[in-house]
């Protein structure tokens, strides 16, 4: 063979290597389009964020399921999750998150994302769960997340969202979790919630704006286990609706402009483990029916305008390990029954009408840490029994018609 041929043929043959792997690497890269605009999210500010624990989301690896941290792919090799949770990225969330066509999960929580929800998040069709809390993000919830048919738990709290509750979150009909608690939102909560019939959790406390009457339909959500619609402006009356929830276990709906009676139904809530209705404007007397819930543990009623005497049946309460009645109206005597309270741990009572004298069988209150029953018109001697409550560490009975010495168990 020439010479010349000899150079043509390796001339062929490199030219030949060198389109291969040069076609192969554009291949690679192109099989990775999620790589690409994870890592071009990572860049889009000035400058990149500089956590230690993004180091790996480069360039050079265009695997993100490979090694790079806070993600997960399915065994076909696609972002199934992304789950970033305080990191310091500060960024706005890229409005072709879409194009991750098999993501799940998106998390990215106490990571300062900043900037408004992309409509075009309602178009990550396959998502279950969308928790973005913790961040600065500021704008409105837009409706176009009702697409969601798929979402489960929806977490947006603490941020500086505004806006109505878009009514349209309704259709998201496998909604389990809707988070909302401490942003700006305003408006009333949309009846339209009550078509969610798989809803566990409803959390939109903290949004001072929230206003209007909770709505009855909030009964239909059947499977509602925690209700918390505190330090809001809801009004109006507790909706009767609330007895139909009976698998509920938290009732918070504290420092509120809520009025009228405590429903009897709540009876009906045989779940429950925690009522927090204080610092509102509840009248009306404390329902019997309350001694029905068996599993309750704490119950507060604080600062309201409650009036009538404590039910005896709030004996039948066995679990209970917290009442706190203050700053209400509450006449009549403090019940025998409370004695049947053993896990009992705090009652107080202050600011109150109550009268009669202190029954001896609170001294079977063994767990019994406070008892405040100052700023009444309690009357009689001290019974000496409290002197046995060995855990006993705070006891206010000023302000009453007390007579006698302390015991000498309560002096000690």
């Amino acid at each position: 063979m020439s010479l010349h041929s000899l150079i043509s043929s390796s001339s062929s043959s490199f030219l030949f290597s060198f389109f291969f792997i040069l076609c192969f690497s554009l291949s690679d890269a192109e099989q990775n389009p999620e790589a690409s605009l994870l890592y071009s999210w990572l860049h889009s500010s000035s400058p990149t964020p500089s956590s230690l624990s993004l180091f790996n989301w480069n360039s050079i690896d265009n695997t993100p399921c490979n090694n790079w941290t806070f993600i997960t792919c399915s065994p076909q090799g696609f972002v199934t999750e992304i789950d970033i949770q305080s990191v310091q990225i500060e960024l706005s969330l890229p409005k072709n998150l879409p194009e991750l066509r098999s993501l799940q999960k998106l998390t990215i929580s106490g990571a300062n994302i900043t900037g408004a929800l992309p409509e075009s998040l309602g178009d990550c069709l396959g998502l279950t769960v969308l928790d973005l809390s913790s961040n600065g993000l500021v704008g409105e919830i837009p409706w176009s997340l009702s697409k969601l048919r798929n979402l489960e738990t929806l977490i947006l709290n603490s941020n500086q969202l505004a806006g109505k509750i878009p009514p349209e979150i309704s259709k998201c009909s496998k909604l389990k979790n809707l988070i909302l608690f401490d942003n700006l939102l305003t408006g009333t909560i949309p009846p339209e919630i009550g078509k969610l019939s798989d809803l566990e959790v409803i959390r939109i406390g903290g949004n001072k704006e929230i206003s209007g009457k909770i709505p009855p339909e909030i009964g239909d959500c059947s499977n509602l286990t925690v209700l918390g619609l505190a330090e809001t402006s809801v009004s109006g009356d507790l909706p009767s609706s609330i007895g139909k929830l009976k698998k509920l276990q938290t009732l918070s709906i504290y420092t509120t402009m809520i009025s009228g009676e405590i429903p009897s139904d709540l009876g009906n809530c045989s779940e429950l483990v925690d009522i927090f209705l204080y610092e509102n404007s509840l009248s009306g007397s404390i329902p019997r029916e309350i001694g029905k819930l068996a599993k309750l543990e704490q119950l507060f009623l604080w600062q309201n305008s409650l009036v009538g005497g404590i039910p005896e049946e709030i004996g039948n309460c066995s679990n209970l390990k917290m009442i706190d009645l203050s700053l209400n109206l509450l006449s009549g005597s403090i019940p025998i029954s409370i004695g049947h309270l053993s896990f009992l741990e705090e009652f107080m009572i202050s600011d109150n009408k109550i009268s009669g004298s202190i029954p001896t069988t609170i001294s079977n209150c063994s767990s019994l840490v406070q008892l405040q029953l100052d700023k009444n018109q309690i009357s009689g001697l001290i019974p000496s029994e409290l002197g046995t409550l060995t855990k006993l560490t705070l006891f206010f009975a000023w302000s009453n018609q007390l007579e006698g010495s302390i015991p000498p168990g309560l002096a000690d």
